[in-house]
């Protein structure tokens, strides 16, 4: 019985020994340090309109890195409506796990949408998918740099109905 134990506590302590030099030479990235997939959301930094926006609707979206970090890019908007002001909230990350970038958005209703995608030669590709069968809505958005902002493209499906266009929105950076 006693060498039974003493062989678990020799392995038990194998192990704790391996895991303490595996964390020792495994370097923990720090919030500052730059990583080239998050670097690549430097993109949305900045203060937007949309192209078509009229005075009156004042729409404006803020966008930066989250203090303290690199890793977030968190969005604001504020616009008129005939009902008043509203405002949105939006976060660009990455995902080092599965190596996808996350959409957030929320909405100001109440609603919150989450989208998965990646960034391939400057060009986004983010989609979701929820619920099941025929009533499965799947979303796709894709962001094209141009000259001056971004063109926004989001479409939808319904079952495995194709993508039909739905709204086209071209964003300028603001000055």
């Amino acid at each position: 019985m006693q060498r039974t134990s003493m062989r678990w506590l020799t392995l038990g302590s194998g192990w704790a020994v391996l895991a303490v030099a595996t964390a020792q030479t495994t370097a923990v990235p720090q919030p500052l340090d730059l990583s080239p997939p998050h670097e690549r959301l430097g993109f949305f930094e900045g203060v937007w309109t949309i192209a078509d926006s009229t005075p009156e609707d004042g729409f404006r979206e803020v966008c930066a890195w989250l203090p303290q970090g690199r890793r977030h890019i968190v969005c604001k908007s504020r616009w008129n409506t005939p009902s008043g002001p509203t405002e949105g909230l939006s976060v660009f990350s990455y995902d080092v796990a599965t190596g996808d970038y996350v959409y957030n958005g929320f909405r100001p209703a109440g609603s919150h949408v989450t989208l998965r995608g990646s960034e391939q030669g400057g060009r986004w590709h983010f989609h979701s998918e929820r619920g099941n069968g025929a009533d499965r809505l799947r979303t796709r958005v894709t962001i094209e740099p141009n000259e001056g902002g971004f063109i926004f493209l989001s479409e939808t499906s319904k079952g495995d109905e194709p993508y039909q266009a739905g709204a086209k929105v071209v964003y300028r950076r603001l000055p």
